[in-house]
């Protein structure tokens, strides 16, 4: 997405990964056109190709959709005097049906209207059942409430008779309902006064269990500080002897630093001697190279100054030097014993360093164990004052307890409160009795307030009801008897109703008949009138299809065209053979840059068929002075300065191919198959298009190649991990 270029385009152009510099060079024609087409952003033009033939086919389905809707237009035209024909049968026809449907109609007005009239004397028989059942029905509900009435009157009757008795029941049920109030005035302040006692005794309690737990977290305090202590004392031992052992530590550790002095001294006397001794070494060999120049000449001349030298000179000379190479070679032996003494020594002082670093390694272990030892005693008498002063504070919470010595408020409220319950003097047992007394006498609170109350209020009102419901009775059967007569005459003229009926159901079926052959006559007009103004229609659909079909036709043409110049073989092949000679010139002059203009390559995006005419590729022809061979048959330091110029002219192309967000070239190694000249080429080759890119990134472990580049980004790995430089 950052780079509009797939990963495949990028490691084949832009990027050199290790070891595949030859990626490109090694891919299949199709291959490697479909890279320079995805650089050149020919993608696109797939798109365009296959809208193009999403077009077509979308036309050409429509185009076998119209055809099929021709045909069918043309095979319902051929039907229209079939459809005539029809369309006058059915006009006559509906004409016959209309007379016979108008005469049958006449017959069955004259039926209706008798079977009306005596349809509407049956509704009025229907009517008076009706009115009969529901008076039967009303004067047996009558003849209830009267019974009902009456054993009402009998019932209040015999309620009256017990009314001193239930009057006395009820007078001792309200003067023991005065006493049983009485009891519960005591009640609810003996309550009252118990919850607040409870309170203040919640109270007093919670006091004294807060200094039951002071007490309990004291002695826990005073316990484990007693195991403080007691630790502290253990600790006490180990810290002495701790301290004994760390002291003689640090006189090891004050030898160490002596004996660390006096390796320094001996490592810089022997480096002085050993400079020395090299000095000397050189002064002999140049004095036995005099020695041998003097032996090795009879000439007259000095070998070694050009004077003159006689036998006897010669021979002062050779003595001479002979002494100096015996002094130097004496003295250098001195110094070696004296290098040797020093190693001896030195030796002897590294054990005895050796032998205290051993010993001084559980220092810091030692150092660890009297720090705890240290801090465990300081607690310990730390802990040991602490527990002196809590032990008083645990006397004085222990007499408090004994003596009771807290929430002296809250004592004083319940002693006064125990008091005000004695006063109120509540008994429960007597209220008890009240109660059972309550429960005796309750029964006559219903026969009062429901029985005796009621009756006196409705005695009269039940007596009047009695009478009431006797005189509707009797109008009531009057009404009934004359209803019953009524009956039996309109009975008697609806007997003839069901003949009537029979007709006129005989009459409505032949009218219904009659109906429905004219219904269908018209139906069949309707309907051929319809096909007849669809074929109207369907011959319009029928040109405008046509107009349609011939545009479709056109316009499947016009993106044929369009189909053939956006495939691989039109407009995309057009523009890889304009950008091919591009590629191919830019890579030959890094190549012949490279190579002292001993190589070359040619790109061709054609070859002749076995089958006969031309087919697409790109297949890349690499020539030397020895003329073109496959790639395969080129050395490795050939083969890659070819596979690099190559890479590298793609590079370019895609740096200025319009839209590429990438103008960066990465090359990550790659230069071992070179040799030093052939290096020194490919950075020069590389140098000279370090314009055409924003940046241009060369990995390499080769160390002759880091002075070869202006700038340098070093990362060497150690033991901590890698580290980064700027050159």
């Amino acid at each position: 997405r950052t780079l509009r270029i797939d990963y495949d385009t990028f490691t084949n152009s832009a990027f050199l990964l290790q070891g595949k510099a030859d990626s490109f060079t090694l891919k299949t024609a199709t291959e490697r056109k479909q890279i320079l087409a995805d650089i050149l952003g020919l993608t696109r033009y797939d798109l365009y190709e296959a809208r193009a033939k999403e077009e077509i086919q979308a036309r050409k389905e429509q185009g076998i959709r119209v055809g099929a809707e021709l045909r069918t237009i043309d095979q319902d035209l051929s039907r229209r005097t079939e459809y005539e024909t029809q369309l006058t049968g059915a006009r006559r026809a509906v004409a016959e049906a209309a007379t016979a449907l108008r005469t049958a109609e006449q017959a069955q007005g004259e039926i209706r209207v008798a079977v009306a009239g005596l349809r509407a004397q049956t509704r009025a028989l229907a009517d008076l059942r009706t009115r009969l059942a529901r008076a039967e029905r009303d004067l047996a509900d009558l003849r209830t409430q009267l019974a009902a009435a009456e054993a009402r009157v009998q019932a209040i009757a015999a309620v009256l008779a017990q009314q001193g008795e239930i009057e006395a029941g009820w007078a001792a049920l309200t003067d023991v309902r005065q006493r049983d109030a009485a009891w519960n005035e005591r009640l609810l302040a003996h309550t009252g006064l118990q919850e607040r006692l409870a309170q203040a005794q919640r109270t007093v309690d919670a006091a004294r269990a807060d200094l039951l737990a002071e007490q309990r977290r004291l002695a826990d305090r005073h316990a484990d500080l007693g195991r403080k202590v007691a630790a502290g004392r253990e600790q006490a031992g180990l810290l002495a002897e701790a301290q004994a052992i760390l002291a003689r530590m640090a006189e090891q550790q004050a030898r160490r630093d002596v004996l660390a002095a006096e390796l320094r001294d001996l490592g810089e006397q022997a480096a002085g001697l050993k400079v020395e001794g090299d000095r000397l070494k050189a002064e002999g060999q140049a004095v036995r190279e005099k020695i041998d120049m003097m032996a090795a000449t009879e000439a007259a001349t000095c070998p070694l100054c050009q004077q003159p030298l006689n036998a006897e000179h010669r021979e002062r000379m050779l003595a001479d030097l002979a002494a100096e190479r015996q002094a130097l070679a004496e003295r250098y032996k001195a110094i070696g014993a004296e290098i040797k003494a020093l190693g001896e020594h030195k030796a002897m002082l590294e054990a005895e360093d050796t032998d205290l670093v051993r010993e001084l390694r559980a220092r810091d272990a030692r150092q660890r164990q009297a720090a705890q030892a240290e801090a465990v005693v300081a607690e310990g008498q730390a802990a040991a004052d602490d527990q002196a002063r809590l032990a008083s504070q645990i006397a004085a919470l222990d007499e408090r307890l004994a003596r009771g010595d807290y929430a002296p408020g809250e004592q004083a409220a319940l002693a006064a409160l125990q008091a005000e319950v004695a006063a109120v003097g509540y008994d429960a047992a007597g209220h008890a009795a009240v109660r059972a007394e309550v429960e005796r006498w309750l029964p006559f609170d219903t026969r009062f307030q429901r029985q005796l109350l009621p009756a006196l209020e409705n005695v009269g009102e039940a007596r009047g009801r009695v009478e009431t419901l006797a005189g509707q009775l009797a109008r009531g059967e009057a009404e009934l008897a004359e209803d019953q007569t009524q009956r039996q005459a309109l009975e008697v003229a609806a007997a003839d109703l069901p003949r009537l009926e029979a007709d006129l159901a005989r009459a409505e079926a032949t009218v219904e008949q009659a109906a429905g052959v004219e219904r269908r006559a018209r139906q069949q007009e309707g309907a051929a009138m319809q096909q007849l103004a669809a074929l109207e229609a369907l011959a319009a659909r029928r040109d405008k299809l046509r107009a349609d079909l011939d545009a479709l036709n056109a316009e499947t043409g016009l993106y044929t065209e369009l189909r053939d110049a956006f495939g691989k073989k039109g407009l995309q092949a057009m523009i890889i053979e304009s950008a091919i000679p591009e590629v191919e010139t830019e890579a030959n002059r890094l190549l012949g840059r490279m190579s002292d203009n001993r190589m070359s390559l040619r790109l061709e995006t054609q070859r002749e068929k076995v089958t006969g005419g031309v087919a697409e590729t790109l297949d890349i022809i690499i020539a030397d002075e020895l003329g073109a061979r496959p790639y395969e048959m080129f050395s490795g330091g050939e083969a890659f300065r070819a596979n690099l110029a190559l890479r590298i002219a793609i590079s370019r192309l895609l740096a200025r191919r319009a839209g590429a967000q990438l103008q960066t070239l990465i090359m990550d190694e790659g230069f071992g198959s070179q040799d030093a000249q052939g290096r020194s080429l490919v950075v020069e080759a590389i140098n000279s298009i370090q314009h055409d890119f924003a940046r241009i990134i060369v990995i390499t472990h080769i160390e002759e190649l880091k002075d070869l580049f202006p700038a340098r980004i070093d990362v060497v790995k150690t033991a901590s991990g890698s580290r980064v430089s700027i050159a």
